[in-house]
């Protein structure tokens, strides 16, 4: 009898979490409608390679630095990123403007994988940050331009743990991005948008990993393929193997996922963003 009790009270309290949940997820067409004018594509070199999001009404936008360039060590044996020639970013009313990067927004931001671009585009609509990240099941939305496309892609998950990931050692101190777990399908094309709170609307992280894809064995092989220069191939009916195996190793890397990713916590941009608002207003 008291199992009976115990299992009838757990129903209950489920049937109440689930309806709550239900009740949350009604706003949702709000949010999209919210957030959609200040989520960006950014292209590289004229062609898609993630995702950003405005973050200062004159035209900040802050995304993922492997969107746009690579970590690399200058003259002074400092961290620095090399940011790609031809950045540019897409509005949802199609515009498309030229972006400059501000090189190194801080001392660290290259191991936490943030990169700050400056757009002209007055009385853009910038997204509200918070470093308040709320707690481990927690309903959250991002919004980004996975698998090709066409148009922007809004999925909903919960936080699944939060956590510092060693990212780097520099000046003999390793370094920490924090970051969070997020139980929702991410893909590539992601990298760059904002996690955001469902329940203040407001963004605590950048999109920055998918949990999928293609394992290093495959890697390796690719890059090995490549480096070869077409040496050691084999043509059969006229088709090159080769070829045909790095196209099903793209497909693969791209297209795979287990439904999870995660994102940098904006903790460790926020005061910069802060400040470089301030001083365009």
């Amino acid at each position: 009898m008291i199992g009976y009790i115990k299992l009838i009270v757990f129903l209950a309290l489920s049937s109440t979490a689930a309806g709550a949940r239900k009740t949350e997820l009604e706003d949702l067409p709000n949010h999209i409608k919210n957030l959609r004018p200040s989520v960006v594509e950014i292209f590289v070199n004229g062609r898609r390679s993630g995702t950003g999001f405005v973050v200062g009404e004159q035209g900040l936008i802050l995304t993922a630095t492997h969107v746009v360039g690579d970590p690399a060590i200058g003259d002074q044996k400092q961290p620095i990123v090399k940011y790609k020639e031809k950045i540019e970013v897409a509005f949802s009313d199609g515009t498309r403007i030229a972006a400059m990067p501000i090189t190194n927004p801080s001392e660290l931001s290259v191991f936490h994988d943030m990169s700050l671009l400056r757009v002209h585009r007055p009385h853009a609509i910038a997204l509200k940050l918070s470093t308040a990240v709320p707690p481990d099941g927690s309903l959250v939305m991002l919004m980004g331009f996975p698998l090709d496309l066409p148009q922007a892609v809004t999925y909903t998950g919960t936080i699944a743990s939060q956590y510092p990931l060693k990212a780097g050692t520099y000046r003999d101190n390793d370094v920490f991005r924090n970051m969070i777990q997020v139980q929702a399908p991410i893909a590539r094309g992601f990298s760059g948008g904002p996690l955001v709170d469902f329940k203040t609307n407001k963004v605590i992280g950048v999109i920055d990993i998918k949990i999928g894809g293609i394992n290093d064995r495959l890697t390796e092989i690719g890059l090995g393929i490549r480096n070869a220069g077409g040496r050691g191939g084999v043509t059969i009916s006229g088709i090159d193997t080769n070829e045909v195996l790095l196209n099903l190793i793209g497909v693969l890397d791209q297209f795979l996922s287990v439904g999870s990713g995660s994102a940098v916590s904006i903790e460790h941009i926020s005061e910069f963003v802060k400040a470089q608002s301030a001083e365009k207003k």
